[in-house]
């Protein structure tokens, strides 16, 4: 299953996807990431460059990797500049609180 996030500046692979697809973890500082029940989750690395097809479009994207309960991937706002989908300007975009 696939999450698209736009409140997420980063784009998430559940770990158990990795093992599954033989991509390869590399290890990076390690990333917390604040999940939706105020939970923090440390990432053990990324996988770089991982090809995502829609429709006849081939995307490379980087995935952090996480333990995800629910979802397979998230795509945050990194995937969504790339792909361009929605007419906003994400980079340009203030947290309001």
């Amino acid at each position: 299953m696939i999450l698209f996030d736009s409140g997420s500046t980063h784009s998430f692979l559940n770990s158990r996807c990795v093992m599954k697809l033989g991509l390869t973890c590399e290890r990076t500082e390690r990333l917390q990431v604040l999940v939706a029940n105020d939970n923090k989750i440390k990432s053990p690395g990324q996988s770089r460059d991982v090809p995502i097809a829609m429709g006849n479009q081939l995307i490379l994207i980087d995935f952090n990797i996480l333990t995800l309960n629910r979802v397979d991937v998230v795509l945050g706002v990194n995937w969504l500049q790339i792909v361009e989908i929605l007419p906003i300007i994400w980079q340009h975009l203030q947290p309001i609180i």
